[in-house]
């Protein structure tokens, strides 16, 4: 069984590449169909073994949350009468994404480096395909389309141009090697940075090669979110690094305040000579009307549409993915809203907030609430950068969503299992 968790725990490292191809058969995505096949191995595990469920444990708030998700939104349907095929596939979408969390969360008997390993395997494979189409890009104009072979691509991505975004108002070419877009890069290698800074007990030159090559992944990726948590990582990293020596205190307050105006002055500079990060600037913080950006669409947007729920509706939600039939029932409009784009595409916290509720953002609160408490300080820096990443996108039960969680998970067991972290590989080093 042992083996069969850490095929299963593996596999999900692989999902975020796979989401873009077609099933072979039963349904039309290639995760998903992977997805069903997981769930049916964790649930064959997870009823093969004992387990208690207490009532302060984190697997009981997670439980919690998830039927006041799945509840809420069957309700919600029947209010806007939108039960239709497409929902009910979201919503087993959904409920084998809980499944698989809510085994994660019990699953304890594992080979915690070895998956690690596979992960960092991964990353490293993906950010060098990414650097190498990077560099073929900008230096001989050749395009490396990066899809699978012989795997067919869903149709809304086009085969010829897969892996590369040009925004017509920047006529920058983004490049993400086999993910269709930089930021799903950027999301996928996140957790590994904080795997190599905080975590594996590895030598201090690998571990600053290995963290330095991913950090400038992400920044080649240009997505704003991943360079934002990736800063965030970092600063993580040397706090711990400097924690409990003398006068520690007066001495990063120097640093930071230095940081601050240098990275004040390079913002001004940038702002004016680079269009890349002009652009990088204008997704992250500025709306303009009939324009999409992260501020405007994700979080303004969320934010506005939050406002013009009754109050009812503001305490108990209108049910998961459920946003587009309700508005087109009850004709809410927000001043955000950019024509042809997702009406259902918020960041997680008003994902949480607009399907379930404030009840429902309090479960999930007290969830998250009770990781954090059950976990140590390299898991926490994981959940920290979660946190950001649901301020700014939309991961609500989706790939990354997943992909996070089980990366705190392979923390905990690794802490657990007697892992060396690196804060002990650090005192060695003197």
């Amino acid at each position: 069984m042992k083996k069969i968790r850490n095929i299963v725990l593996g596999s999900i490292f692989v999902l975020p590449v796979l989401q873009y191809y077609k099933a072979p058969f039963l349904v039309d995505n290639l995760a998903f169909f992977i997805e069903i096949i997981l769930v049916l191995l964790m649930i064959t595990v997870f009823l093969s073994e004992r387990f208690t469920l207490g009532k302060s444990s984190v697997s009981f708030y997670f439980l919690i949350a998830a039927i006041w998700s799945v509840g809420i939104t069957m309700v919600s349907w029947l209010r806007t009468y939108s039960s239709d095929m497409r929902n009910m596939n979201i919503l087993i979408s959904f409920c084998m994404f809980a499944i698989m969390t809510f085994c994660m969360l019990h699953f304890e008997d594992l080979e915690a480096i070895k998956i690690i390993r596979f992960y960092g395997l991964l990353s490293k494979m993906f950010c060098t395909i990414a650097i190498v189409q990077y560099i073929l890009y900008y230096t001989t104009g050749y395009v490396w389309v990066c899809k699978i072979p012989l795997f067919v691509l869903e149709d809304i991505y086009n085969p010829e141009v897969f892996g590369t975004i040009t925004y017509t108002w920047t006529k920058i070419s983004h490049l993400s090697g086999v993910f269709a877009e930089p930021a799903h890069l950027s999301l996928f290698v996140l957790p590994y940075l904080v795997f190599i800074l905080f975590v594996l007990d590895i030598s201090r030159r690998r571990r600053w090669a290995e963290a330095i090559f991913i950090t400038v992944s992400i920044f080649l990726s240009t997505s704003g979110t991943g360079i934002l948590a990736g800063a965030i990582i970092w600063l993580f990293f040397f706090l711990q690094k400097n924690y409990g020596k003398r006068n520690a205190n007066q001495e990063w307050g120097m640093k930071i305040l230095l940081v601050c105006m240098m990275a004040l002055v390079a913002h001004v500079v940038l702002l004016q000579t680079s269009v890349n990060y002009a652009h990088l600037v204008r997704t992250l913080f500025v709306w303009q009307p009939g324009k999409q950006s992260k501020s405007g669409y994700r979080i303004y947007r969320g934010i506005d549409i939050y406002l013009q729920l009754s109050f009812f509706e503001k305490i108990f939600g209108i049910g998961y993915k459920n946003y587009n039939s309700f508005s087109d029932l009850y004709q809410i409009i927000s001043v955000y809203d950019v024509e042809g784009v997702n009406k259902e595409y918020f960041s997680a916290i008003f994902q949480i907030l607009i399907y379930f509720g404030m009840a429902g953002f309090a479960f999930w609160g007290k969830f998250f609430e009770k990781l954090l408490k059950r976990s140590g300080y390299e898991a926490r820096v994981l959940i920290v950068v979660f946190f950001l990443l649901c301020i700014a996108s939309s991961i609500l039960m989706e790939i990354t969503w997943q992909m996070f969680i089980c990366s705190v998970c392979l923390i905990n067991t690794y802490k657990k299992e007697g892992g060396m972290f690196i804060k002990n590989a650090r005192n060695e080093d003197g």
